[in-house]
């Protein structure tokens, strides 16, 4: 078969080919969207087509390229690329305005068959942007963590938060409270709605507590203890102890706060205690007082109406001698006692006295004695080894006679 014959039959060839490519040429519909292949690369190309949309509306002049072709979309926002060589092929979007979003990012990938049109649409959105206020009593408050659906933003010194490149949508707003006082609340279900090229804003009120709190328990000897008074101080916050020694001062400013503790029976409870006291918070304080639970005595031994040291005085089973100037002192008693005063040629009205002790006090009790301050002599004066009397003895200027 000579050259002119051989290239007939493949031009007849070729033309039965394509006439049943072009019955069973075929294309993928998206979206309502399709066109005709061409007839005369249908038989080894597939191609691809689809709208490009911004906000809804077609979008003209973004560049759409892969498989070594590229397209502009039209002022519809359609595109199509023929003659692609079939597989899988990536295709870069290009020409998004900077501040929007695609659903399909900044491309995407296709498998393209011959014969065979495939559709992608593409669906982009301008970016919004969102902009909260948060104040805390009625002023702004920076350092607070905000949330917009799953986005995070710290407010700034002028107690707002600002959030960019946000598609548009509507999206939950809360503020989270950590750094706030224990107690605080701020304004919850709201959500903003993000229009695609503009900026929402929202404002959001919270509450802090202002004061503090200052409990505790107060015992007495290890007891709780009621009826103690316990305060802050002039100005301050004042209240007192139940039942238990339990307590609680409310509206305590904070700061650095001195709390005295102050028991009407006695009971020592010490210096002013210096505490912590935050917004919201509740510092505790217990404070131990200590009470008496005994008494003394104390008085002066007097003998020949002059204070003597070295007389001894008992009670309760304790004994103590007299200092230099007649005082002594007897602790840790309690109950009746008997107070004895003991003392050589001693002579004391009454010898003992009873004594009720007051507990956390000295009774006084004095005790006036006798001693005798002068002595004698006696004897027999015998005359002949008689007792004989009417003679003379003289001693110390006194002069007597012997009796019978």
């Amino acid at each position: 078969m000579n050259s002119t014959l051989r290239a007939r039959l493949a031009r007849t060839t070729a033309v039965i080919a394509s006439a049943v490519l072009l019955t069973t040429s075929c294309e993928i519909k998206d979206h309502g969207f399709f066109a005709p292949l061409p007839r005369e690369s249908s038989q080894f190309y597939g191609s691809v087509g689809g709208m490009v949309r911004m906000n809804g509306t077609g979008a003209s002049g973004y560049t759409i390229s892969g498989g070594g072709l590229n397209t502009t979309t039209r002022t519809d926002g359609s595109y199509e690329l023929l003659d692609v060589t079939p597989g899988l092929i990536s295709f870069n979007l290009s020409g998004v305005p900077a501040g929007s979003i695609c659903d399909k990012g900044s491309g995407f990938a296709l498998n393209v068959l011959a014969g065979v049109k495939a559709i992608q649409n593409i669906e982009c959105s301008s970016l919004g942007s969102a902009t909260v206020s948060i104040t805390v009593n009625g002023s702004p408050r920076a350092g607070l963590s905000v949330l917009l659906g799953g986005l995070s933003a710290t407010t700034t010194a002028n107690g707002t938060a600002t959030f960019t490149n946000v598609p548009a949508g509507q999206y939950p707003l809360s503020v989270l409270t950590t750094g706030l006082p224990t107690g605080s609340s701020c304004t919850a279900g709201q959500s903003v709605t993000v229009s695609a090229g503009a900026n929402a804003t929202a404002a959001v009120t919270c509450t802090a507590p202002t004061t503090g709190t200052i409990a505790g328990v107060v015992t007495v000897n290890g007891i709780g203890a009621g009826g103690i008074t316990v305060s802050t101080g002039a100005g301050g916050q004042t209240t007192t102890t139940g039942a238990t020694g339990s307590y609680t001062l409310t509206g305590v400013a904070p700061g650095t706060p001195s709390v005295t503790f102050t028991d009407p029976n006695g009971a020592n409870c010490g210096a002013p205690v210096g505490t912590v006291v935050n917004a919201g918070e509740t510092t505790t304080l217990n404070q131990s007082c200590t009470r008496p639970t005994t008494g003394g005595l104390v008085g002066v031994i007097s003998v020949n109406n002059t204070p003597t040291s070295g007389v001894t005085v008992s009670a309760g089973g304790t004994s103590v001698v007299t200092n230099a100037s007649g005082v002594y002192q007897i602790t840790g008693l309690s109950g009746t006692v008997t107070v004895t005063v003991t003392g050589q040629n001693l002579t004391c009205t009454p010898v003992t006295r009873t004594v009720v002790i007051v507990v956390g006090s000295n009774v006084t009790v004095d005790f006036a004695c006798d001693r005798p301050t002068t002595g004698g002599i006696i004897g027999v004066v015998s005359v002949n080894n008689a007792p004989t009397s009417g003679v003379t003895v003289t001693a110390g200027g006194v002069s007597v006679t012997t009796n019978a």
